[in-house]
Formats: C-alpha cells, structure tokens, sequence
C-alpha cells in the first residue's frame, strides 16, 4: 500500500479506504471481525463513515488486513503541508537568530555601561536591540 496516512484520514474517506483495503482481500466484514476481534456494528459504521475510529481501533483493523504501517508512515512528507513546512522551517531560523543575537545582545548590555558613549556604539547597540526584537516577534508569530 502506498502510505496514504490512514491515520489522518478523515471519515468518510477513512471508512472507503478500509473497506476498499477490506474487499481487495477477499474479506466480508464479519471475516474481518474475526481477524481483529471488533465488534461487526462498528466495523459497519466505520466503513459507512458514521464513526471516527480511535487510532488504536484502525491499527487493529488495519493489522487484521496485512497492511504495514509502521511509525516511519506517521511521519511520512504528506503530514505537514508545504505551508506548514514554510512556517516551521522559519520559525527554526528566527529561533536560531534569536538564541544567537541573545549572546551577542547580553555582551552589548555589559558594554553599553562601560564609558564608551560614542554614535557608533549607540547605533550598534539599537540595531542588535532591533533585530534581536524582530526575530523573537517573527519566531512568534509563526506560531
């Protein structure tokens, strides 16, 4: 089977799938029922898609039918959208900006006390303030 993430599935799909993986086989729901030990009403109101099975009730199922689904198909590329990928792959980045400028922005903090006052280390000192705020809010914000 290629792994098309039964466990995300919603119903009604989720009920067509195991029934089409369940008919594939040559099973009626009550030879089923036998190899999984699940009642025959729900096994026919999952595959009607009146229910959404627990996740251990579709492994039962899904382990009844010979189809493998390890742990490598829940994290399979189909769980995360690509939108979702964009947003976490930048909230790592600002997260990494924002440890790193946090080092930077404590030793700015000590310096600013010492007695240099001069333009250039007041600018710096605004600009690591700035980025340092902006990656957190971008951090944030992804979330």
């Amino acid at each position: 089977m290629d792994k098309e993430n039964i466990y995300i599935m919603k119903q009604p799909e989720l009920g067509r799938k195991i029934s089409e993986l369940r008919k594939q086989q040559g099973l009626t729901q009550e030879e089923l029922v036998e190899k999984c030990n699940i009642n025959v009403r729900t096994i026919q109101r999952i595959e009607a898609g009146e229910v959404t099975p627990r996740s251990y009730t579709v492994k039962a199922i899904l382990d009844a039918l010979g189809v493998d689904l390890s742990v490598s198909a829940l994290i399979d590329d189909k769980v995360f959208t690509s939108t979702q990928k964009r947003i976490l792959q930048s909230s790592w980045i600002f997260g990494i900006i924002y440890l790193v400028i946090g080092f930077i922005e404590t030793y700015a903090d000590i310096y600013q006390f010492s007695d240099d006052t001069s333009t250039l280390n007041t600018f710096a000192y605004a600009t690591i303030k700035i980025i340092s705020l902006f990656s957190f809010i971008m951090f944030l914000h992804n979330w």
